[in-house]
């Protein structure tokens, strides 16, 4: 019997957008195969937020077509989409007077049913499970007031494992997480990738991180993919300099792979 073939978590062809009369993405395509783990990379205004809005369904580009699972994102219902994607955003709007566990349980409302929509045991299983998962388990009680902006991003993530989602998008998850939270963040999103074959794609300011845990770069600049694949081939000064504006070196690691720093 022949299989039939996974759509592609995303197509993205020929996107544009613009904010009022700024463009921010000019014709963008690429596409990402089932369990990929891609980084998203450029300098500051290059359209990394914008584009990770667009693959989400959040907001519509102005040109072309981004397809999620095989549909046009807009044509998703929400609940649906947000059964099989979740998305890490840049800034959490989640109420300080929530718990991490009650931040955690919004992870689950796409899979809620009934007029009342109350969670259920195996809910509140779930999303303990995975507060524990992103090393948060000890602020299940804590409410998200009190914690620190790296405690408050563990929770935004393990809502987002809640969803136990096929696609994974986050925008900057390092924000406000020290070195070895940094190091365990990214350990833990390669081996949600690995083991359970989550697609994930994340954007990320820090070259040495998408060097170090992800298969493939995508580097925008001025609304454009200037770059596209393994991140050893485009963490060059030749590639780079141009493109963030800054004299920089790069170095072979210890273990195989490419460092990047700036010139004194």
């Amino acid at each position: 019997m022949t299989s039939v073939a996974e759509p592609s978590p995303i197509i993205a062809r020929d996107i544009s957008f613009r904010y009022g009369e700024k463009p921010v993405l000019n014709g963008c395509s690429f596409s990402v195969s089932p369990g990929e783990l891609v980084a998203l990379a450029g300098p500051n205004g290059a359209g990394k937020s914008t584009l990770i809005s667009l693959l989400s369904g959040c907001q519509t580009p102005n040109g072309g077509t981004v397809n999620v699972f095989g549909r046009e994102a807009s044509q998703w219902p929400p609940r649906e989409l947000a059964q099989r994607m979740a998305v890490l955003p840049q800034r959490d709007l989640t109420p300080g007077a929530m718990t991490g566990l009650e931040a955690t349980l919004l992870g689950r409302s796409p899979f809620l049913e009934g007029f009342f929509r109350f969670e259920s045991r195996e809910d509140v299983a779930i999303a303990r499970a995975a507060l524990e998962r992103v090393g948060a388990g000890e602020f299940t009680e804590k409410r998200l007031s009190t914690m620190s902006g790296g405690e408050r991003q563990l929770v935004c993530l393990a809502r987002a494992l809640a969803q136990k989602p096929d696609l994974l998008l986050l925008d900057e998850p390092a924000t406000g997480l020290d070195l070895g939270h940094q190091q365990a963040l990214f350990r833990l999103l390669r081996s949600l990738n690995r083991e359970e074959g989550i697609t994930l794609i994340s954007v990320t300011h820090d070259l040495n991180l998408a060097a170090l845990y992800f298969d493939r770069l995508v580097l925008l600049h001025n609304g454009l993919i200037h770059g596209d694949g393994a991140p050893d081939s485009l963490l060059k000064p030749e590639i780079l300099e141009p493109v963030y504006g800054a004299e920089l070196w790069t170095l072979q690691t210890p273990h195989g792979g490419t460092t990047v720093g700036l010139m004194p």
